[in-house]
């Protein structure tokens, strides 16, 4: 279960991690209230569960009430990447001196939690590992064990990270990790971790998303479950389907031949939106 930047925001805050002043609005009546609780400036975020949101111009700053107005009436219920925007959140704008990345992640081939820390935050982690790969380090971790104060440190001397943001930096990166285990995750992820004027790190985004079989372990996660395409097609179709991260439609008959093509997609550098098995029923 994908959460939305909102959300993951909330449980950093229940866990500990350190996130920017915000406010959830639904409607437009709420704008002049949630801009006076985290103004003067702010960033007003559209709330979808998709990437690159900056980029489709879901992500603006205001520096006053009327243009915080503005900009809230052009974007609530409007089509962000083909999906609604109900919701818009309200963040304070931080002063920012440095952007880092980090993450920590399921990796299937070592069957164990990954993390990975970089100094180019802001930016898609896989540009930065292909154009800048001395500055992306990453750290299988022992559940047993769970992440040591040493080996975070470890990966930050990688990538050279400045003396001065360390402590904060790795105490940080065992909280993400925390919120990793406690919520049964499958990606948690804080692009950029932000290093403001005044030296605090901030979480300025945030990325969760919760491994499907363990929700009758989180029922405040369980309650923010909203109808989509996967309940839609098991309950209209009922057929197997998956909701993934790429752009790529795909429809076979029989599992095997659905995953051989997965597979080949990914061969040739494609990424599936989904597993549609429809070779049974």
């Amino acid at each position: 279960m994908k959460l939305y930047e909102y959300q993951a925001k909330e449980i950093f805050k229940k866990l500990g991690l350190p996130v920017p002043k915000s406010k959830l609005v639904t409607r437009l009546e709420e704008v002049e209230e949630a801009y006076r609780s985290v103004g003067p400036k702010v960033m007003i975020k559209a709330q979808v569960l998709v990437g690159g949101r900056g980029k489709a111009g879901g992500i603006k700053p205001a520096n006053s009430l009327e243009e915080a107005k503005k900009i809230a009436s052009s974007l609530l219920h409007s089509n962000l990447k083909g999906l609604e925007v109900k919701r818009l959140l309200f963040e304070e704008q931080l002063d920012i001196a440095r952007e880092y990345y980090m993450a920590v992640v399921n990796d299937r081939e070592r069957a164990c939690p990954l993390a990975m820390v970089s100094l180019k935050g802001g930016m898609d982690i896989e540009e930065v590992a292909k154009h800048y790969p001395d500055q992306v380090a990453t750290l299988p971790i022992d559940i047993l064990y769970g992440l040591q104060d040493f080996q975070a440190r470890q990966v930050a001397f990688q990538i050279g990270l400045p003396s001065q943001d360390l402590n904060a930096f790795t105490k940080l990166l065992k909280g993400l990790y925390d919120v990793y285990r406690t919520y049964d995750a499958e990606l948690t992820e804080i692009n950029p971790l932000v290093v403001t004027a005044q030296g605090e790190l901030k979480a300025s985004d945030g990325r969760l998303n919760v491994d499907d079989n363990s929700l009758f372990r989180h029922p405040d996660v369980a309650a923010w479950q909203e109808p989509g395409i996967d309940a839609e097609f098991k309950a209209k179709k009922g057929n197997a389907y998956v909701e993934l991260d790429g752009n790529i439609g795909l429809m076979c008959t029989g599992a095997g031949m659905t995953m051989a093509i997965m597979d080949t997609i990914a061969a040739f550098g494609g990424k599936p939106a989904d597993f549609m098995d429809v070779g049974w029923g």
